[in-house]
């Protein structure tokens, strides 16, 4: 898995480096921010996921709902991440 997002990770880079010239620009353009929007949904949803992994295995009831919660956050955060590279290829 971390291989996986590691390789989505470089070419994100290499594709804004080409698009934005440098990453001082990251801000400064609407590109820039709706890269750091799908940056900040894709990290949301690895840190709900790995959550969601580790309250599934527990034996209370109160941890097994909020690992039901965490399951539908990191769906909703990755439609975030899909919808917001469908804007960036638009």
């Amino acid at each position: 898995m971390i291989p996986a997002w590691t390789t989505l990770g470089f070419k994100g880079y290499l594709l804004a480096r080409l698009r934005l010239g440098s990453l001082a620009n990251l801000n400064s353009r609407a590109f820039g921010r709706r890269r750091s929007l799908k940056i900040a949904f894709a990290a949301g949803a690895l840190l709900m996921a790995l959550l969601h992994n580790a309250f599934a295995r527990a034996s209370s009831t109160a941890l097994l709902v909020v690992s039901r919660v965490l399951a539908v956050a990191t769906f909703l955060l990755t439609l975030g991440v899909f919808y917001e590279a469908a804007r960036l290829s638009a």
